[in-house]
């Protein structure tokens, strides 16, 4: 007599881990429509409703800053255009962009746990070994810190759209992993820095990642190295080049409004960073 398959422990894959985080944000977003019902203090995010009404505008051939507090690039309301025959399209798109932040996470220590067994044939010490029991252990922490976080899985749900910068930002890691670091540019600029300013600052780390900065023993071979390293100027020029072109491309199409728009993002950003803490 066979045992019953039901009585047999089922195993916690990678597919089946992402999909339930993914089926329980679903939920979230279904139960935001109760929440909202029932509850004076909204669960839906204050945000996504000027999220929502920019889009609309958009919609009717006019611009995402008719909304009075709309303070973002116009590329998300254009993303968002949807929302306008299916109101919960954007924290849906939220929710699987939340997911393939996770999945990128375990690409990325994928790739370092490959490159650590590679080193282990060549070296097989006690050390290498713990190296890959670590990753194993960062797997685990993807799991337990991103996808089974109720604070990331409700961000996601309520409607914030951090979700989509984070998805951008770490493609961007990806694909500097992978060597497409062309690709990494694009997505740097054009996706990353567009939507949220702060990924600016992870140019000057790039550069460095791209150069032979730090294997010369002398102050002008570091300089030299700094300096020729060509594949670090492209990419700053694609990145910059990239950027500036979306924000071209909208100024042609809604004026003065979205430079003004830029400017105050900028100043918000500054402000914010020059006011935390040492």
């Amino acid at each position: 007599m066979t045992e019953n398959t039901f009585s047999q422990p089922q195993t916690w894959t990678r597919s089946r881990i992402l999909f339930s985080a993914l089926a329980a944000r679903i939920t979230l977003v279904l139960y935001s429509h109760i929440h909202d019902y029932i509850f004076k203090v909204n669960f839906t995010d204050i945000d996504y409703h000027v999220f929502s009404d920019a889009a609309r505008h958009v919609w009717k051939g006019g611009s995402p800053y008719d909304r009075p507090t709309y303070r973002y690039t116009p590329a998300l309301a254009w993303i968002l255009l949807p929302v306008v025959n299916f109101p919960d399209f954007g924290k849906l798109l939220f929710c699987f962009c939340d997911i393939f932040v996770a999945w990128i996470m375990l690409q990325v220590l994928d790739r370092q746990e490959l490159q650590h067994k590679k080193e282990s044939t060549k070296n097989t010490t006690s050390e290498n070994n713990k190296k890959i029991c670590l990753l194993d252990d960062q797997v685990k922490l993807v799991v337990l810190f991103w996808l089974a976080n109720p604070l990331t899985a409700i961000i996601s749900a309520r409607g914030n759209a951090e979700a989509i910068v984070a998805a951008a930002v770490l493609l961007t890691i990806l694909l500097l992993q992978t060597g497409y670091w062309k690709t990494a540019a694009l997505v740097h600029g054009a996706l990353a820095i567009h939507l949220k300013i702060y990924p600016l600052i992870y140019l000057p780390s790039v550069f460095l990642q791209l150069s032979s900065y730090g294997k010369q023993k002398d102050f002008s071979s570091k300089f030299k190295a700094l300096l020729f390293n060509w594949k670090g100027h492209v990419y700053l020029i694609i990145t910059l080049s990239s950027f500036a072109a979306i924000v071209l491309f909208f100024y042609q199409i809604y004026g003065d409004t979205t430079i003004f728009r830029l400017i105050s993002i900028l100043y918000t950003w500054w402000k914010e960073t020059s006011s935390c803490p040492n």
